[in-house]
């Protein structure tokens, strides 16, 4: 946390003009307040003491110890697998099923040529009973091998994943949702890829990796109807009362996942070695229990998945075993329902369970308002967990104090990290996964550029409404309430912006004027004038800074150009009219709000467009477009500072 000391430092140097130039300004007093937001977000997290010690994890049922990875596989890791299997998750019958896939369709260029798409069927029979799972696969067709791949389970239907109007719709029973509009359980056509934020499809592809995926309902529908469903209605023996240890559902999600790597192993366009699984919440219990019992899966993921999945239960914090035995009496096996409100009596905790994983790698990430699957419990089972990997000369995790928020940490086989906001699986999510993935299960793919940031990642990280350049309404929120308390460092902050746009008020109008071949100057007080207005006028509601900005917002748009020639003359132009216009546009006149937006493609995009080459003898020749092809580390900073410009009217009119 920023210090008494640090924080008066600062305000003291921002009062001194010749060292913190005026348009620099609106940035601090912002900046400043986002660490001290997420130092707050941070002390959420709870480091209370466990209700009960941990059970041992390296000495066996006898009281012998374990000292090496032969004892950990010849003794240790059988015992607690069949006490995770007796005692938490349930016991998959023995029974006569058999298993056949094949191919229902396929296209081998689909999604525009980028990928290899199938749908294959599963189908699951016991005498003259069957039924049929449907899996979703796409592959990247550059691959020039075999690919490894990410599989998991949805929530909603194979079709929520893309909006690919190829992939088949099964008309099911699926679990609701009031966030994409599920009602009445019913998969139908209007959710054709209202989960696509979740599953980036293109981005996993770019990076040389397929994803597949099946609905969790297509193995057993999410409700407890006394286990007549889905697996459990095809494998239980029936009209047998049901023993405690018997299996639940996230057992029966945990066996489909394997019957989907048995598919794998003949597939010759997928590498059986290379599959790593996946879940979020209930399905990243399910992935946990999976990669336990399943050693052929390569690298095991869970996300968000609390209770019963990554957080240990001796926590009592967020959802606990008797919360979550009485909301889902369904996912675990009778006898987990001992240990509500009993944690300390369970031979077993959810550390043991990261444990069984070793030696192959794991990454468990959290959210940070996520408290519900208690973030640090997570973190401290995979901390606890991690000294089965010291068996096998993996390093473990050596620091028992959660990381920052958004800073993941990786030690050798392990990944974690708890990223800001809410119970999700969002695109931040996928990118520190694929990048773990890259370091454990290298891809093989054909060199290709690849453009980072898609159309998905933008329409998944930006605000819904304004503010949202560098000003969210979370720091608003926070400012405003440390404005209406008087607290002393916010309020001389805020008064330096009110002098610097009063003494804005008493200039005249910016005026198009080179120094030398540079606009820099009038770019950079352009900067200064316009976000200190659109500030100050935010939190005070004056009109009189209303009608300045639009005043300012006029003359530099007016301007016959804002210099193309230099590249940054025209980033910091653009940057603060987007700025100004995010924080204060929608106070504006519709014409002062709708006419500068004209200007986005006119003066900063025209320019780096390619024009019509101009043809010199036999050779033609294209001008203009020098900053475009430059690869160089100053022009990438303004290409971001250009790039946050483009977002304010993208966000507008989209």
């Amino acid at each position: 946390m920023l210090s008494n000391e640090i924080k008066d430092c600062i305000f003291k140097s921002m009062r001194k003009s010749p060292q913190i130039p005026v348009e620099l300004i609106p940035m601090m007093f912002l900046l400043i307040f986002g660490i001290l937001r997420t130092h707050a977000q941070n002390e959420t997290n709870s480091t209370d003491l466990l209700l009960a010690p941990l059970p041992e994890l390296l000495v066996g049922g006898d009281g012998s110890g374990i000292s090496d990875a032969s004892d950990w596989e010849q003794f240790r890791r059988d015992e607690i697998l069949d006490l995770f299997t007796d005692h938490v998750y349930g016991r998959v019958p023995d029974s006569d099923v058999s298993i056949t896939h094949h191919v229902k369709f396929m296209d081998r260029y689909a999604l525009g040529g980028k990928a290899v798409m199938k749908e294959v069927e599963l189908v699951v029979s016991n005498g003259s009973e069957s039924m049929e799972i449907t899996m979703l696969i796409y592959l990247p067709r550059e691959s020039k091998g075999p690919a490894p791949l990410f599989l998991g389970l949805n929530f909603h239907g194979n079709h929520t994943i893309h909006s690919d109007p190829q992939i088949t719709v099964k008309e099911n029973w699926v679990i609701n949702s009031n966030a994409i509009g599920v009602t009445e359980h019913s998969a139908d056509e209007r959710f054709r890829g209202a989960r696509a934020l979740r599953w980036p499809v293109d981005l996993i592809l770019s990076r040389g990796y397929g994803l597949a995926t099946i609905c969790c309902a297509d193995i057993d529908p999410d409700f407890d109807d006394g286990f007549k469903n889905g697996f459990h209605g095809l494998m239980d023996s029936q009209g047998e009362t049901r023993e405690k240890e018997a299996w639940g559902s996230i057992a029966a999600w945990a066996w489909g996942l394997s019957r989907a790597m048995d598919y794998f192993e003949i597939d010759a366009d997928i590498d059986p070695e290379r599959i790593a699984v996946i879940g979020h919440s209930r399905l990243g219990k399910t992935s946990m229990w999976a990669g336990a019992q399943d050693e052929r899966f390569a690298l095991v993921i869970s996300n968000n998945s609390g209770c019963g999945g990554a957080a240990l239960s001796r926590r009592g914090k967020g959802e606990t075993v008797g919360k979550i035995n009485t909301s889902f009496p369904h996912w675990f096996c009778d006898k987990f329902q001992d240990y509500n409100d009993n944690e300390a009596a369970l031979p077993v905790d959810q550390h043991m369970l990261m444990a069984l994983i070793a030696p192959r790698p794991l990454y468990v990430a959290s959210a940070a308002e996520d408290l519900w699957a208690d973030p640090y419990g997570e973190y401290l089972s995979l901390y606890h967990g991690s000294r089965a990997y010291d068996l096998y000369g993996n390093p473990s995790l050596e620091d028992d104090q959660i990381p920052e928020v958004d800073q993941p940490i990786r030690s050798g086989s392990l990944g974690y990290h708890v990223r800001s906001g809410k119970h999700d699986l969002t695109l931040y999510d996928w990118e520190q996964y694929l990048d773990f993935a890259e370091k454990q299960m290298p891809p093989v793919i054909e060199e290709t550029e690849k453009f980072p940031v898609t159309q998905e990642w933008i329409e998944e990280h930006i605000k819904k409404s304004p503010p949202r350049l560098i000003l969210t309404p979370e720091v608003e929120k926070v400012v405003r309430e440390k404005l209406d308390q008087g607290e002393p460092i916010t309020r001389r902050g805020y008064e330096l912006l009110q002098r610097r746009a009063e003494s804005i008020l008493d200039l005249e109008p910016l005026t198009y004027e080179k120094t030398g071949r540079r606009l820099l100057g009038v770019s950079r007080e352009a900067l200064g004038r316009l976000t200190t207005l659109a500030l100050v006028y935010r939190f005070d509601r004056e009109d009189r800074y209303l009608k300045r900005l639009e005043q300012e917002l006029m003359a530099v748009c007016l301007f016959a150009d804002w210099n193309p020639s230099h590249f940054l003359d025209v980033a910091e132009m653009a940057a603060g009219i987007a700025l100004a216009l995010d924080w204060a546009g929608g106070a504006c006149r519709p014409k002062w709000r709708n006419w500068p937006g004209c200007h986005w493609l006119r003066k900063p995009l025209n320019p780096a467009l390619p024009p019509p080459p101009i043809i010199s003898g036999s050779r033609p020749i294209t001008i203009g477009t020098w900053y475009v092809t430059v690869d160089y580390l100053w022009q990438h900073l303004q290409f971001l500072r250009m790039s946050r410009s483009l977002l304010q009217p993208y966000s507008t009119r989209r």
